[in-house]
């Protein structure tokens, strides 16, 4: 299956994972969360893919939270991060809470949090048309991606996980099907690398 193959290469990475947390491809993604959890501070946070737990402490330390914030990933190991740093017993956090599993099983309720936000998530899926339908169904308000595109060749598989260089039209025109793409913006890493964020508004 190729998130448990996915969960193994993580498990190699923890500590450099950590120590970087793509923040570098996050820098957009985190400037969208501040303007929207500042402007309104009872909406929820959902995060799929969270890691261990960067985009949290982003917004933690800069005074910004959301009313309620759950995270999901399938790495036991992230998740284990996340608790340590966020504990529940901490006062000064909103409802925070974390789960190990895959986006497919997770049994939130249908459009149960304000903001569903992935990065880096679903070109790892072998289906991602229908990850993107299992986000905007979790999501009451936008559904936030950051995603590895290309603007021609759509499959790589390497480093013991499927890796999908998902075309930047067809990812718009999925997007597109659930809500209106309100602000896509692409940024180009290593010459190669290249990210495009999306903003499906559901309102």
């Amino acid at each position: 299956m190729v998130e448990l193959t996915w969960s193994k290469v993580y498990k190699k990475q923890v500590e450099n994972w950590d120590l970087s947390g793509y923040v570098h491809f996050r820098i957009d993604i985190n400037a969208v969360l501040i303007q929207w959890f500042r402007e309104n501070p009872d909406w929820t946070l959902f995060e799929v893919g969270c890691g261990t737990g960067k985009t949290l402490e982003f917004l933690c330390e800069r005074g910004v939270v959301p009313a309620e914030y759950h995270g999901l990933d399938i790495t036991r190991e992230f998740i284990d991060i996340c608790m340590d740093r966020f504990p529940m017993s901490d006062s000064s956090l909103p409802l925070v809470t974390f789960q190990v599993v895959s986006l497919f099983e997770c049994q939130s309720p249908e459009n149960n949090y304000d903001v569903v936000v992935s990065v880096d998530v679903i070109q790892h899926l072998e289906n991602w048309q229908e990850a993107v339908e299992r986000l905007v169904y979790f999501a009451r308000k936008y559904v936030l991606l950051c995603v590895r595109t290309t603007p021609g060749r759509t499959f790589d598989e390497s480093d013991d996980c499927i890796k999908l260089r998902i075309n930047q039209n067809e990812l718009r025109d999925e997007c597109r099907k659930y809500g209106k793409v309100e602000w896509f913006k692409t940024r180009t890493f290593g010459g190669s690398k290249v990210k495009t964020i999306y903003i499906i508004d559901l309102t």
